[in-house]
Formats: C-alpha cells, sequence, structure tokens
C-alpha cells in the first residue's frame, strides 16, 4: 500500500511539473491556407520577437506568402499575405536575414547562375531588389542563414580558394581563403584540389541551437557557422577528419587532421568502414564501424589526445535510452515511443541497418551536466509522401528531384513535401558523462521535439509547425486548422 502511495504521488508530482514546463502565451484567430507544397521559416529577431514565413516551394505559381509575427513585449500575433516576388525570380529561397531594423530578407537564388533576387518582408509593402554577384568560375557549397546574417560559401574550380560572400540587403563583401598549399586527399587517398571534395558530396550546416537529425549530420562534409570563425569538416577518407577554419577576423584559413581509430579493424574489411565525426564544444566525436564492430572515439581538438573509446559489439547486448525516434519511415513527427529502457536483443540488426542507411553519423549535444550522443543513418526519399515536421534547420534550397534541403538555425513544417513512405531514419542515443565520458545508465531521454509531440498528441489538425530556441526557453508555434488559430507555446528548458 505504501508503494502505491508513493507511486501516485509520483505520478501527480509528474503531471504537475509537464503542467508547468509548458504554457500557451499568445493565440490568435486566423484564417491561413497550406499551400500544396509548403515549408515554413521560423526565426527571432534582433527584439525577440518571433516570425513565421510560410512560402511555397513554388513561390511564382502560388499567389501569396505568409508572414506571421508574434511580438514578445506585447504578445499579440499578426499575420499578413504578401504578394508574389517579381516573375524573373527563381523559385528556391535558398537564405535569409534580419536587418538592423528588424525586417526580414528572403534570398532567391538558382546555383550556376549569377543573379540573386533580395525580396524585402516587412511592416511595409514588400520589395524586391537585384543583386549580381558575377561569379567567375566559382562553384556554391553552400548556403547558410546564421544569427540573422546570410552568407554563401563558393570554391573556386579546380582549386583550394574558397570564398565567402557575406550579404547585406543588395551589397555584399568577399572574403577570399587561399589554401593552395594545404594538403587534401580524395576517398582513395590521392591528393587532389580542395574543390575536388566537394564534387559528388552532400554538404550540410551544423547550427547546434536545435537538436539535429540523421539526415544533417549523417553527411560527409559539415559547415559550423560562427560570426569569428567557420568551422568545414571532412570525412570522405576513412584514414581521418581534414577540418578547415575560416578566420572571419583577420581573413586567415588553417587545417587540422584528427585521424580516425580504424586500427582496430581488420586490413582486408577495410574497405567496407563507414566513418563519421562530429565537433562539440572543440571536442570531436568519431565513428567507425563495419558489420563487425562499432568504435566511438573522442578526442580534444587542441591536444589530439583521446580523452575515451567505446566499443560495441553485434554480439553483445547495447543499451540505449528510450526515446520517440524508431526505424518506421520518416512521415508525421508522431512516432510510437516506449517507456522502457531499449536493450537492443538484436544488435546485429541495429548494425545491419545503420551500415545500409545511404547517411551515418553521429551527434553530440549538451543534455545538461551529460551529454548525449546520438547514432544514427537516413535513406533519402524516391517520390510522394505527407507532410511532415523536420527538426533543426531552415534555409531552403531544391534539389535535382524537387525535394527542399534546409540548412540553418531553426526547424521547420514542410507540406507535402515529396518525401516518400520508403524513406526512413534510424537512430539511437548514448548519455555519456560530461567528465568521464563513461556511458551513464538512465531511462530516458527526450528533447524538445519529444515534449511539442506530447503536447500535440492529440491535435490532428495542425499545421505550419516551428520551433526556436531564445536562449532561455523555446517557442514552439502552430497552426490549429479546425480552430482556426495560431498558437504560440513557451517549453521550459
Amino acid at each position: 500500500m505504501f508503494k502505491n502511495i508513493i507511486l501516485s504521488l509520483l505520478v501527480i508530482f509528474l503531471n504537475i511539473y509537464m503542467t508547468q514546463a509548458q504554457e500557451t502565451i499568445a493565440s490568435e484567430k486566423m484564417q491561413i491556407k497550406e499551400y500544396e507544397s509548403t515549408f515554413t521559416i521560423p526565426l527571432l529577431d534582433h527584439e525577440d520577437n518571433m516570425h513565421i514565413l510560410a512560402i511555397s516551394s513554388n513561390i511564382l505559381t502560388d499567389k501569396n506568402l505568409i508572414h506571421i509575427k508574434y511580438d514578445s513585449s506585447s504578445g499579440s500575433i499578426k499575420h499578413q499575405k504578401i504578394g508574389n516576388p517579381p516573375e524573373h525570380t527563381v523559385k528556391e529561397v535558398v537564405g535569409h536575414r534580419v536587418t538592423t531594423d528588424n525586417n526580414i530578407e528572403l534570398f532567391f537564388h538558382k546555383k550556376g547562375i549569377n543573379e540573386f533576387t533580395v525580396y524585402s518582408v516587412g511592416d511595409e509593402p514588400a520589395k524586391a531588389r537585384l543583386v549580381n554577384l558575377k561569379l567567375k568560375k566559382e562553384k556554391v557549397v553552400q548556403y547558410i542563414s546564421d544569427q540573422n546574417e546570410f552568407i554563401m560559401l563558393t570554391v573556386q574550380r579546380n582549386s583550394s580558394i574558397l570564398n565567402l560572400y557575406t550579404f547585406n540587403g543588395e551589397s555584399f563583401e568577399v572574403q577570399k581563403f587561399d589554401l593552395t598549399n594545404e594538403r587534401f586527399y580524395d576517398d582513395e587517398s590521392k591528393r587532389v584540389p580542395l574543390s575536388e571534395l566537394f564534387a559528388g558530396i552532400t554538404t550540410t550546416t551544423i547550427i547546434p541551437d536545435l537538436p539535429n537529425n540523421a539526415m544533417t549530420y549523417g553527411k560527409k562534409i559539415k559547415i559550423y557557422p560562427n560570426k569569428e570563425i567557420i568551422t568545414i569538416t571532412f570525412n570522405n577518407n576513412k584514414n581521418g577528419t581534414r577540418i578547415v577554419h575560416l578566420n572571419r577576423s583577420n581573413g586567415n584559413a588553417a587545417t587540422d587532421f584528427v585521424p580516425l581509430p580504424t586500427q582496430k579493424f581488420a586490413d582486408n574489411i577495410s574497405l567496407s568502414l563507414k566513418t563519421n565525426a562530429y565537433i562539440l564544444d572543440n571536442t570531436i566525436y568519431s565513428l567507425v564501424f563495419s558489420k563487425s564492430l562499432m568504435v566511438l572515439d573522442i578526442t580534444d581538438l587542441a591536444s589530439k589526445q583521446s580523452i575515451n573509446q567505446l566499443e560495441f559489439s553485434p554480439d553483445e547486448e547495447i543499451t540505449f535510452l528510450s526515446s520517440k525516434t524508431s526505424e518506421v519511415p520518416i512521415g508525421p513527427v508522431s512516432i510510437t515511443s516506449s517507456t522502457t529502457k531499449e536493450k537492443t536483443k538484436d544488435a546485429k540488426v541495429f548494425f545491419r541497418n545503420l551500415k545500409a542507411s545511404y547517411y551515418t553519423g553521429l551527434y553530440a549535444e549538451n543534455a545538461g551536466e551529460d551529454i548525449v550522443i546520438k547514432i544514427g543513418g537516413y535513406t533519402p526519399p524516391s517520390s510522394g509522401g505527407p507532410g511532415f515536421f523536420m527538426p533543426g534547420t531552415s534555409t531552403a534550397s531544391m534539389d535535382g528531384n524537387g525535394n527542399v534541403s534546409i540548412s540553418s538555425t531553426p526547424p521547420m513544417y514542410m507540406g507535402n513535401s515529396g518525401f516518400s513512405r520508403s524513406s526512413g531514419e534510424l537512430e539511437k542515443h548514448l548519455l555519456l558523462s560530461s567528465n568521464t565520458y563513461q556511458i551513464i545508465s538512465k531511462d530516458y531521454y527526450e528533447n524538445i521535439y519529444d515534449r511539442v509531440d506530447e503536447f500535440n498528441k492529440d491535435t490532428k489538425t495542425v499545421q505550419f509547425e516551428t520551433v526556436v530556441n531564445t536562449g532561455s526557453e523555446y517557442l514552439y508555434g502552430y497552426y490549429d486548422e479546425k480552430e482556426e488559430t495560431f498558437y504560440i507555446v513557451k517549453f521550459k528548458k
């Protein structure tokens, strides 16, 4: 009986905590219609007002884009429909920035052409301006929207020279980083110019404000933007991680190299190895695995000393944290979860599925005084499928299949995005001590997206979902189509 009383009290306290952990802080009646194919860009301006731009991926065909603004000081929500940019504008929205007076600029561009369209969205009527870059023998590597600025990284063809474009409306500044004297190697360990490493390998931008998913961290080239130094990591070669640092303050470039722990694998299986790495707080987490062994190496970037190495075998039980991720195809965010600790009894299946994923890698994030490690894989879609809420990014561009790929601070909702049920994501979690870097035994892991999913599990008519990190809390915005109301919900950290 005493146990039952304790259990009842725990349930009551848990319910009270969950109630206090989030709060609906604003709502507004409005009628907005989701486009046939829609993604949303959420962002915070310089006064911590939340802006949500709902844009059709085919913006020149659909009649409007929608701007929703939550005013943090008054608690009000306003929305407006904005006309199309000019007909000559390409349909890809590749980035955005916030001006000093808190207007939003959307950047339209198509790789291979010199002309940008900058579309200003604010309290005044939207305005479009043309920007001619006059790119010469340059390939666009990545568009990056971060900390309210928009930048573009290019590489000169057949060279090791990078150019960084920082936009200020219709004007821009260019910084040149010459890495000609540095050595770069392809996957066959042949020396090549830096431009060759970007050829045929997908690049992504890592923004730590919100959790990233396997579609992002599984890519071989990662860009970590920063106001002072932009860091780029290359995992195309299995011998180690090549690192490039671009110092925006003085215009200097430097390189680094961290070897991967491949010596633990037999020589005759080296061709079947899969590798990747991730940087967090001057520590690099490296993953190497085959069908018979997986090694997680943790190395200090400054000293190059290995802090710890963890080894996993498919013949042994692997204990992961329970979470709301699974191996189901990508679709709506609601995924069945378990409330008990997952002990992978079929570790061989986990190894096999991870190795079969098109993108595989790992991700590290701070979780209070501990560190969460995600190990995951992602297989892209082929065609057709429902909309879904994708965490972690916001700058949009279109690939050859008509799918919108995103890389920036906030997550976004995508409706009728072209993702098929045949695509899938596999992800498991480990919890490490930030002092010893050993695995901590804990039952459950929950990030902001799990909390959002639990909050809206009974709402079937949610559209335009967005999450932003204000630093002290999370703001979740969504539109309830049935109630014709837009809500802003505050989640405590």
